[in-house]
């Protein structure tokens, strides 16, 4: 099966469904595959077996898992939460997940609660989210048991371990606004959660007083019509406020409420249209990084009991806009820590109240702290944190923790990363792209290889959401590196990099420009001597795998190997659907003629013309995916494949108990990373 002139392409039926949108009418030949039907999974799991089987054919597939396992680091940092009475953080020993506390972080710890698999061999049960009460006497956690990330709470004493009577039967979507938030007594609790069937994705948030049956109705939470995104709420440290935070992508304090007030009321507090306004209540004021009049960001505070939030005239600033791009803050004791990038690389800088510079963090190494995909999730704030502790890495070191210790400005390492790359060499370099932006990009490779025109070349791409894609270690880079080859980390147009600009340059009616900018990056790996299109290779997650789609369709020549993980493929289709209609905003809207047109540009499943020569394409989704469910990269692995028309195969994998990898299992996780980085190692001409 190794060779391609060996592969047989499969056959899929198609169908004589449309799309109408706006007085346009367009084909859908496989909508069929959208449907979880009998026929359906018989497809999708004869396909799963082509991939595997052709992979596996190849020769070196125990050899890749070698280099995973060995390259191999948790995509997410674990660290600590701190309370009043210990350090809490959840691991999996052994096939059970668990979640253990310590009087010091990842020290003489003890076991609070475990979760096994419910039946021999299978996966046990992972936790999208945690959250001790501050006291540390109660643990809450968020149970999934698909790989979906749909989870429900649990309690449980933290002295005994025993589960709470409490029952909260609603399923919470994910674990993005950090499952509960506690009141600073610990009486109770906000959370956000489905309501109607799981597909219609509208959330609202309810509060749970410890003891007491689960609420029936919603808390009544001002929030402009038609609202369907994410909703974070934020408790002072006394218990006196609460704000409603709305929005994973240009975050706002929506809404107040005065929680001693004999009747809890929610009324609206920032109203801001198309920017942020996000951060944290110090005091009797609400801090916040918010792109009002500072694409790059400015931190401002204004207070609780404004009578007019909106108003910007109103607010005092703290911090100015800069070259640097504010990405949070985090208060300790009086002061904030300030994180910022520079470049596409992290800074954290100590602010006082005013908002003087109090001292920089000397950080181990040009890299990144970490944060979580979106701007909402930053927001999670743990109550009681008596030292900054963050997640840093880089291109050549896997996640470590640290501890700043204020008084001497020096870094405390509370846990050395798990991988590290030596004797690699990491260089930053710029691509200009059609319109004469300036695009970064990392090249990483061994010192001791010279550059050269056959050299294996993997790209790893993002560019929307306002999600900054982080100069940090990815197993990708450490297996293809260790092998000779060269691995690329580029930064387009519609992620986060560089400030509100930077995204709104790369999304709606500009989104070709995300794409333009990597193939300025391509290109000017091959203008440079780096790689050539024989040895390059494309990949990319979520948005980055709709990224990839697009790159495969539009630019097929350019590549060698492209594989779009758990990619969006049909951007109308996506509208037809709860979920993805608020995701699909981000490309555009099918409200008329031109909308439509627009996103038929850009939408990987109308791109593909028949009787052309693509390379070669691996593309996997996960069976149990709410985010890009698994009928996207069906629909278009289906049409990619009865377009081909050279020899290079296209393979589609659906993971069964997997999602959008947030709450995969880790043995699935491996053979994901393993079965993929096979293919596209032995597509670039590696072997190991």
């Amino acid at each position: 099966m190794g060779p391609d002139a060996e592969y047989t392409r499969p056959l899929t039926r198609v169908c004589d469904a449309v799309d109408e949108f706006a007085g346009s009418t367009i084909p859908d030949p496989y909508r069929w595959l959208e449907f979880d039907s009998e026929e359906t999974r018989q497809w999708q799991a004869e396909q799963a077996a082509l991939a595997a089987g052709y992979v596996r054919g190849e020769g070196q597939l125990d050899a890749v898992r070698e280099s995973v396992l060995r390259h191999r680091a948790p995509r997410f940092a674990d660290v600590p939460v701190q309370t009043k009475s210990g350090w809490f953080r959840s691991e999996v020993v052994a096939g059970v997940t668990r979640v253990v506390v310590g009087r010091e972080p990842y020290r003489d710890e003890r076991i609070v609660a475990e979760f096994p698999a419910e039946e021999p061999g299978s996966e046990p049960p992972s936790l999208p989210w945690f959250a001790p009460s501050p006291d540390g006497e109660v643990l809450a956690v968020g149970i999934c048991r698909d790989g979906s990330e749909h989870n429900q709470i649990a309690l449980y004493d933290v002295r005994t371990g025993a589960r709470l009577p409490d029952t909260i039967e609603r399923v919470l979507h994910d674990g993005w606004v950090g499952g509960v938030g506690w009141l600073p007594d610990c009486t109770g609790f906000f959370y956000l959660a489905l309501v109607g069937p799981l597909s219609d994705f509208r959330q609202k948030v309810f509060y749970h007083r410890l003891g007491e049956s689960a609420a029936t109705e919603p808390e009544k939470i001002p929030l402009p019509e038609g609202f369907r995104e994410y909703i974070l709420v934020q408790i002072s440290d006394d218990g006196r406020w609460a704000t409603a935070v709305g929005g994973r992508r240009a975050p706002v304090a929506l809404a107040r409420c005065h929680l001693t007030a004999p009747k809890r009321e929610w009324r609206p507090f920032v109203t801001v249209a198309d920017s942020a306004f996000y951060g944290h209540i110090v005091g009797d004021d609400y801090v916040a990084v918010t792109t009002v009049g500072a694409d790059r960001g400015r931190m401002v505070s204004v207070a609780m009991d404004s009578v007019a939030p909106a108003d910007p005239e109103t607010w005092c600033e703290i911090v100015g806009e800069s070259d640097a791009v504010i990405r949070g803050a985090t208060r300790v004791g009086n002061e904030l820590y300030v994180s910022e990038w520079v470049d596409t690389y992290s800074r954290v800088r100590v602010i006082s109240p005013d908002g003087a510079e109090v001292c920089r963090l000397d950080l181990p190494g040009k890299g990144a702290i970490g944060e979580q995909a979106q701007p909402l999730m930053q927001l999670v704030a743990r109550a009681g944190q008596e030292h900054f502790v963050f997640p840093f890495a880089t291109f050549t070191a896997s996640w470590g923790v640290y501890r700043h210790d204020r008084s001497t400005n020096r870094l405390d390492v509370l846990r050395e990363p798990a991988v590290r790359l030596d004797g690699v060499t990491v260089k930053d370099r710029w691509a200009t792209s059609a319109d004469g932006t300036r695009v970064p990009y990392h090249v990483v490779s061994r010192s001791d290889m010279a550059e050269r025109p056959d050299r294996p070349t993997l790209v790893y791409a993002h560019g929307g959401f306002n999600v900054g894609l982080s100069p940090v270690y990815q197993v990708q880079a450490g297996v293809i590196v260790d092998a000779g080859g060269t691995y690329v980390h580029a930064h387009l147009r519609g992620g986060g990099e560089f400030g509100l600009a930077w995204w709104n340059g790369g999304r709606r009616d500009r989104k070709q420009n995300t794409y333009d900018d990597l193939y300025a990056v391509a290109e000017d790996l091959i203008t440079s001597g780096t790689t050539s299109s024989s040895a390059l290779g494309l990949t990319g997650f979520s948005n980055g795998g709709l990224t990839a789609c697009v790159a495969v369709t539009q630019r097929p020549s350019l590549w060698r190997v492209v594989v779009p993980r758990v990619p969006i493929t049909d951007l109308l289709g996506a509208f037809r659907s709860p979920y993805l209609s608020v995701t699909a905003r981000e490309f555009g809207e099918p409200a008329d003629p031109d909308g439509v047109a627009h996103l038929m540009s850009i939408s990987p499943y109308h791109l593909i013309r028949e009787e052309t020569d693509y390379p070669a394409v691996y593309v996997d989704a996960g069976a149990n995916n709410p985010r890009c469910p698994p009928w996207q990269a069906r629909k278009w692995a289906a049409r990619m494949q009865a377009a081909q028309a050279g020899t290079a195969p296209i393979l589609l994998h659906i993971w069964e108990d997997a999602g959008h990898g947030w709450a995969t299992p880790v043995e699935v996780e491996i053979a994901q990373e393993t079965e993929w980085l096979a293919f596209a190692l032995h597509k670039l001409g590696v072997r190991l």
